[in-house]
């Protein structure tokens, strides 16, 4: 063997060496871009959660609101006559 092709076979074990590595930093890269799609997705799926248990909670403060808008009347005489039973007492106790 020549000293120009033990060069050459130098060089292209070297050229070799090089793309093996390339290759591994490749594959380490995609497996990080994999990872990095798997919590972005994550992510995603918690923020279409909480959206929609936010969503949810607005439908039910509405219904409560509109229960109460209809019932306020009751709700109202209730509370009053809670009221007057209260003083009633009171006043029987108070004997």
């Amino acid at each position: 063997m020549t000293g120009k092709e033990a060069k050459r076979n130098d060089q292209v074990q070297q050229n070799k060496q090089q793309s093996a590595q390339a290759d591994t930093d490749a594959a380490s890269v995609k497996q990080s871009i994999s990872e990095a799609q798997q919590m972005l997705d994550d992510v995603n799926s918690k923020i279409d959660s909480v959206s929609s248990m936010k969503q949810e909670a607005g439908q039910l403060k509405a219904k409560a609101e509109s229960a109460y808008a209809e019932n306020k009347g009751i709700v109202d005489q209730a509370i009053y006559y809670a009221k007057v039973g209260a003083g009633m007492l009171e006043g029987w106790l108070s004997k």
